[in-house]
């Protein structure tokens, strides 16, 4: 007889299926980020699921909605007495009551070395996106860099940023599976829940009077994360993007931070040279797994989202 899935209704099963999805976590640790999470995103009554059987806790999985109709899951990997069968149907679960949320798109993080954990995924209907790489920099102080003649840096209104990032996915290397599954405004959503926004780090890029791209990047606490970095077709390879990531990481290192981090599609070679130019080193790699929640609100002409932070 398969074993039961249930939802975990109160803060102790929701902090028991924590300490089991974060291995080697105290009860107390799983009880604070158990708060957290709920501080800021108001954890739906559905959000954490387990299956059980007459020893006690199988596996669990845990779903965060995320500003820009976006959710994150994870769940406890196949092995020991959890099986590849468990966390499959767990995952099903999971979509399912995801279905009557306003998500449009479930995302996972997944080792890539882990080929039981992709599979299960897998089974539940997920499919593979990219291999992501986190990459960081220690920020210094110093002179501010020199932007090209006629190149700035300007807060936008949504309008127009949503405007300048469709221009800039032409032709893009940056996850481009994710074509058609989001709206723009929902992407810049996403992008801004990273942080505080502040003018000068969010906003579109100009050549004299004409917008060419954007950047957007956000502060939380001594953290900046560049969201975005992206140019037209016509804007690329003309020494732009490199002096425009250098001004952003001065005025992030002004404004308090001291370490600027990101994640890029490994397959967008362009961008890994950049960010190795001014700095960047590869901290870890993920691989990016999907599902549409719903039948997609967007139609196949949208532009792709960006998974850049």
């Amino acid at each position: 007889m398969a074993a039961p899935i249930d939802i975990a209704s109160t803060e102790r099963a929701r902090t028991e299926a924590l300490r089991t999805l974060v291995p080697h976590r105290s009860r107390g640790r799983a009880e604070q980020l158990l708060a957290s999470l709920e501080a800021r995103t108001a954890l739906p009554d559905d959000a954490v699921w387990t299956i059980r059987d007459d020893r006690g806790l199988v596996a669990a999985a845990l779903v965060v909605p995320m500003p820009g109709r976006t959710a994150t899951i994870t769940v406890t990997p196949p092995g020991g007495r959890a099986s590849l069968h468990h966390v499959a149907d767990l995952l099903e679960a999971v979509v399912a009551a995801v279905d009557r949320w306003e998500v449009d798109l479930l995302q996972a993080l997944l080792s890539p070395e882990h080929e039981a954990i992709r599979r299960a995924h897998h089974r539940a209907g997920f499919t593979d996106l990219a291999e992501l790489i986190t990459m960081s920099t220690t920020l210094r102080r110093g002179r501010p860099p020199c932007l090209p003649p006629g190149i700035r840096l300007e807060h936008a209104p949504n309008a127009a940023l949503a405007a300048a990032l469709a221009a800039t996915y032409e032709e893009t290397l940056d996850c481009p599976g994710l074509r058609g599954l989001r709206k723009v405004p929902d992407v810049i959503k996403g992008h801004r829940s990273g942080g505080t926004v502040y003018d000068d780090l969010w906003g579109c890029v100009y050549d004299n009077q004409r917008p060419i791209g954007c950047l957007l990047a956000t502060l939380a606490g001594d953290m900046a994360d560049l969201a975005y970095l992206g140019l037209e077709p016509a804007a690329r390879g003309r020494g732009i993007a490199e002096p425009l990531l250098k001004t952003a990481m001065h005025t992030a290192r002004m404004r308090g931070a001291r370490t600027m981090r990101l994640a890029v599609d490994t397959l967008n070679t362009p961008a890994r040279r950049l960010y190795a130019r001014c700095g960047f080193l590869s901290r870890v790699r993920h691989l990016a797994v999907i599902r549409p929640a719903r039948v997609s609100q967007v139609g196949a002409s949208e532009p792709p989202m960006s998974t850049e932070r």
